[in-house]
């Protein structure tokens, strides 16, 4: 009955965090409907509403949500965040914890179970599980990540933020992805045609046998 009862609980959580995040959402909409706070000349609610939507759209699927951060208002023509250096580093900070914050939300269960792994594993000094395997996966993937971001943060900054150059990334890279997702297709389209190309052969020598 326990084990039963554990999915049910689950999708339980699952649903009430879909209605408080979808309450939230509806807050925030309304907040930007009705201008609260707004200030002529600054970021207004309406822009942060649809960055803070841009963010959450693109920050889980490979498409660089930092990139689109800055082609949005490019695009739109929001001159605020451009010629604010300072807000806009910490305008996107607060969007990028705030999809940290619903990520740990979300994943909860999965984090503690691998934060837990972690330390017994460091405590044993030894790696025998699964989950164990996978948090050390995980701290190091981390590893390159933030040493390319900490040596390259002036370079990105200074010679590659342009919105013109994000684009043309965006775009190679979104051929790169089409290609490597083609890939298994042609696979299994040259594994199919293999086969049935083998097929007579074998039909023919099993008839041989046969006889």
């Amino acid at each position: 009955m326990a084990a039963r009862g554990e999915p049910r609980r689950r999708l339980g959580a699952r649903r009430a965090l879909y209605g408080v995040a979808a309450l939230l959402l509806l807050v925030a909409a309304v907040l930007a409907a009705a201008g609260v706070g707004d200030r002529a000349g600054r970021l207004s609610d309406w822009q942060a509403f649809a960055l803070g939507v841009t963010q959450g759209l693109t920050e889980l699927l490979p498409i660089s949500s930092s990139g689109h951060l800055i082609l949005v208002p490019w695009l739109a023509d929001w001159r605020y965040l451009e010629t604010h250096a300072s807000f806009n580093k910490t305008f996107d900070v607060a969007l990028h914890l705030g999809t940290l914050v619903a990520v740990i939300a979300y994943f909860w269960s999965d984090v503690v179970r691998y934060v837990l792994a972690w330390f017994r594993s460091v405590g044993r000094r030894s790696i025998e599980s699964a989950d164990e395997r996978i948090a050390w996966y995980v701290f190091a993937s981390t590893i390159p990540a933030a040493i390319a971001g900490a040596a390259g943060e002036s370079v990105i900054e200074d010679h590659l933020g342009q919105p013109w150059q994000i684009a043309i990334f965006l775009a190679l890279f979104g051929v790169i992805l089409w290609l490597a997702d083609r890939r298994p297709e042609r696979r299994r389209i040259a594994g199919e045609s293999a086969t049935c190309a083998s097929e007579p052969h074998s039909r023919s020598g099993s008839r041989r046998f046969s006889l």
